[in-house]
């Protein structure tokens, strides 16, 4: 039982690769808090208000409201719920339910298209008939799916986004524009802990997240589920985690706590 307010916060990065494992499961106890970074689905979408140079579309720190551009649940993750918010900052969208996130991954074997492209030069340099597009060697493409779910929580936690962003995102086969949010507050994900994700300043592309617990509450309710199609998870020596997946990898810092 806590009898003070605690705040644990950690960081993830995700660094890109791609390859369906079967589906593992892992349980851990987790007390704190942690910054997550994961790689985007390629989205058709148009920002209003252009962000800094290297981040055009402003979406490296930004929360951006659900409105059907992800669809309404995933695919082998229905029982996470609903998705509400989706991160788009590097690369593959990370998804956000009731129960948790999921990271996407996919891989696209570039090899394919630059040994057809080769190939296509050399007929035109030639003088020779290119094939039609029908005809080539179609790059092959690999999808995963990286889960964190909070388990034995709140079904229903309250939601709250603040920190709106003046700037809108539009789908071009969608007629409504989705807002974005710096933060995301989940009240009560277990009794008397708060869920908050957020953005810090920092040169990595994610987010963090962190648990706030107040006084007479007990950490050892939170638990976090890992699933999904990765391959290994490992603790290193600096008390990060390390999950590793042909698709890509996922880094999550050692928690700092806050009193």
């Amino acid at each position: 039982m806590m009898s003070f307010l605690t705040i644990l916060t950690a960081k993830v990065t995700k660094k890109l690769i791609f390859n369906l494992l079967a589906t593992i499961f892992l349980f851990l106890s987790i007390s704190f808090p942690n910054t997550v970074t994961a790689q985007p689905l390629p989205v058709a979408m148009i920002k209003s208000v252009p962000g800094q140079p290297n981040d055009p579309f402003g979406i490296q720190r930004e929360f951006i409201q659900n409105i059907g551009q992800y669809g309404d649940t995933l695919s082998g993750f229905g029982h996470m719920g609903s998705i509400l918010y989706g991160y788009e900052g590097s690369g593959m969208p990370v998804l956000f339910t009731r129960k948790g996130w999921v990271h996407l991954q996919r891989k696209v074997n570039l090899e394919s298209m630059e040994e057809m492209e080769r190939e296509r030069e050399e007929r035109e340099r030639k003088g020779n008939k290119v094939k039609p597009e029908d005809e080539w060697e179609k790059p092959t493409v690999k999808d995963g799916a990286i889960s964190m779910e909070w388990m034995g929580s709140n079904p229903a936690p309250k939601i709250i986004a603040e920190n709106k962003s003046s700037a809108y995102h539009s789908y071009g086969y969608l007629k409504q524009a989705a807002s974005s949010f710096k933060k995301i507050t989940y009240q009560n994900l277990y009794p008397g802990i708060d869920l908050v994700f957020s953005f810090t300043n920092d040169k990595d592309h994610g987010f963090e997240y962190s648990l706030v617990v107040h006084p007479g509450s007990d950490l050892k309710s939170v638990q976090l589920k890992i699933g999904g199609s990765y391959k290994r998870i490992r603790k290193r020596l600096d008390g990060s985690l390390f999950i590793s997946s042909p698709l890509g990898d996922i880094n999550i810092t050692a928690p700092i706590s806050y009193y």
